[in-house]
């Protein structure tokens, strides 16, 4: 951990970028925070504040253009890790309230719980599809499903519980995803951009690299357990997902 906050910084301090603002904002926090999460009983208090305070990025703290689909999402995670380990209830609040907005259907009255716009074309759509940097763009952006999973097992049986979203999430993936999916190939129409990005060029372009085979499959075995009303059909879709190699993928 210090090795990654002093290499971090001394490039900061010189003046010196990444090649992605994404990597230095959301990337490094996504990277630290279950390393937190896992040294929070070891690492000394003034450690987990110091190093939520360089990584993890509120979206408050972003311009509004950037805190947009599940890039917003992203940030929001950042939020959520570091108002639990900091106990910060505000932290928490604002990081629910942009996930909750963000996996509802985008219109344009809809807002990131009031921090910042969220376009009608970002997000969830009514077809469920999810839009970053333009239309029907499923892969890689598409985790943010995943992570308002994650964070629904967390929060299940507190005061903060969204099973209320459950169905629209549900939907969004029975809806949508399996349409653009054949077990762990992807449709390569849906990776957009990703492909020309640097770095992007050993990309298989109908295999879904990012997410795996296995990973909404697992998430719809997750979902089974939050939400018994709709149970055997999140079981059912899971195998869809699965290819031969992973066919006993588990929660």
């Amino acid at each position: 951990l210090d090795f990654f906050y002093n290499t971090v910084t001394r490039r900061y301090e010189k003046g010196k970028t990444m090649m992605n603002w994404w990597n230095y904002t959301i990337g490094s926090g996504l990277a630290i925070q279950p390393m937190l999460v896992l040294g929070y009983d070891i690492l000394p208090y003034e450690y987990i504040e110091k190093y939520c305070e360089r990584f993890l990025y509120s979206p408050h703290q972003m311009d509004s253009g950037l805190v947009t689909g599940t890039n917003g999402v992203w940030y929001a995670m950042n939020a959520f890790y570091k108002g639990v380990l900091t106990e910060n209830e505000d932290e928490l609040t604002e990081a629910i309230n942009i996930i909750r907005n963000m996996m509802k259907i985008q219109d344009e009255t809809t807002h990131l719980g009031g921090v910042v716009a969220s376009p009608s074309n970002e997000g969830m759509q009514t077809d469920y599809s999810f839009h970053q940097h333009g239309a029907k763009y499923y892969a890689n952006y598409s985790n943010g499903f995943l992570d308002f999973i994650k964070v629904s097992t967390f929060l299940y049986g507190t005061k903060y519980e969204m099973t209320d979203m459950f169905d629209t999430v549900i939907n969004g993936i029975v809806d949508g995803w399996v349409y653009v999916y054949h077990r762990n190939m992807l449709d390569a129409n849906q990776h957009g951009r990703v492909i020309a990005s640097p770095g992007a060029g050993g990309i298989l372009l109908t295999e879904d690299t990012d997410l795996g085979d296995a990973y909404w499959a697992v998430a719809l075995q997750q979902l089974a357990k939050l939400y018994p009303k709709r149970a055997d059909e999140c079981l059912e879709y899971s195998k869809y997902f699965l290819s031969p190699a992973n066919k006993d993928a588990k929660v």
